[in-house]
């Protein structure tokens, strides 16, 4: 699965900061197999952030904070940050 979603973080740059937890529980990082797979979930959620925004829910937020790139490189191994595990 080649391509994920990347948020730009102020103090980590562009990272994929989605997540999924698998059947065992574990969480992983989240990616496409297609890019217009990963168009299609960054446009479900700049939709729903949208409407949070109008809502009053959240306070406004910037589209060009997400991008879209390919990985050759992508892993299915947990992070402690998304496990929780200290290092």
């Amino acid at each position: 699965m080649p391509y994920e979603i990347q948020t730009y973080m102020l103090i980590d740059g562009w990272t994929n900061t989605w997540s999924y937890q698998d059947i065992d529980g574990v969480m992983r990082l989240e990616t496409f197999v297609t890019s217009d797979e990963a168009e299609a979930a960054l446009t479900e959620h700049l939709d729903d952030l949208h409407e949070a925004y109008w809502a009053g829910q959240i306070e406004d937020y910037d589209h060009n904070d997400f991008r879209i790139r390919y990985v050759t490189d992508a892993t299915t191994t947990p992070t402690s940050q998304q496990t929780g595990a200290s290092t």
